[in-house]
Formats: structure tokens, sequence, C-alpha cells
């Protein structure tokens, strides 16, 4: 999810002023998320047991941004998207585009 820090009013001078669309200060995952300036929090963390078998359901929620998403230094099979199953496809990223 895209998130927007600060006033609102802010990015819609901007919008006005500039005929563009803000781009969010960061994205949370978990609902963890940090900005430049801002606290800096503990990242959200998913533990997991080597050798077992894990099940992630990624969604952008947003309007407008995709993502590239990736696991560092690990390898994925994509069983499902956008709520079809798939012949499976082994990779170390997917790109989820707003609504996915």
């Amino acid at each position: 999810m895209r998130w927007f820090t600060g006033d609102s009013s802010r990015h819609i001078a901007t919008t006005i002023a500039h005929d563009t669309i803000p781009v969010a200060d960061t994205g949370l995952i978990n609902g963890v998320g940090r900005f430049n300036g801002g606290p800096a929090i503990p990242f959200a963390v998913v533990n997991v047991v080597q050798h077992r078998r894990y099940r992630l359901r990624i969604i952008n929620e947003s309007a407008r941004a995709a993502y590239n998403f990736f696991i560092d230094s690990h390898n994925f099979t994509i069983i499902e998207t956008d709520g079809v199953n798939t012949n499976p496809i082994s990779g170390n990223q997917i790109p989820i585009l707003a609504g996915q």
C-alpha cells in the first residue's frame, strides 16, 4: 500500500500547480513502513522455518502505483494471480500492478 505522509493539502496544491499526481513517500508491508525524515521504526518481519513452504498473498491496494516485489536472495514460485490458478512459474521477483 502506498503511504503519503504530511498534510494532504500539500499534495493537493502540488497536483493543481503542476498538473501531476504526487508520488507516495513510502509503502507499507503488514502496516509498517518508513519514510525520509520519519522515525526509524523496525521493518515488518515475517519469521520462517528453513525447508518449509509458505504461501504469501501479495495485494497492491493502490489506485495507481506498481511495484516489483522480491525477497532478497530468494526465488519463489507463482501459483496464482488475480484469483486464477496458473501453471507454476519460478522467479525472483514479480511485478504487481495497481488493484492486483
